[in-house]
């Protein structure tokens, strides 16, 4: 199923039913990256991001990146901006309720959750 479009429309990606992330281009087709899909690619085409995604290293697309942020592992990106130098997700860190974002100047930053989803919030 695509999920997202590249800005001049040349790159598709998205999740295979069977599982699995992929992305399309008219120059090669369906290519399977794996990962559980393919969530978000930059404008420019040059970064996909998603879930578990592992991408093998190719001329296009230089390598899977397993993001750590300060207290571990985060879980899957959702979008990202048309270079690819900022990333937001969900779930930084296995705590369901917050987001993290990452900037190639400050990395990966943990964002609260809103107050009305923490325990104890208004």
């Amino acid at each position: 199923m695509p999920r997202a479009v590249g800005g001049n429309g040349a790159v598709v990606v998205g999740g295979l039913r069977t599982g699995g992330g992929f992305y399309w281009m008219p120059t090669t087709g369906v290519i399977y990256i794996g990962g559980k899909e393919a969530i978000a690619v930059s404008r420019d085409g040059q970064t996909i991001v998603g879930t578990g995604i592992s991408a093998p290293p190719d001329a296009r697309f230089e390598a899977e990146e397993l993001l750590v942020g300060p207290l571990g592992p985060v879980s899957e990106a959702q979008a990202i901006n048309h270079d690819g130098s900022i990333i937001a997700g969900t779930r930084c860190s296995g705590i369901s309720q917050n987001g993290w974002i990452l900037t190639t100047r400050d990395g990966i930053e943990c964002l609260p959750a809103p107050a009305e989803l923490r325990p104890g919030g208004p």
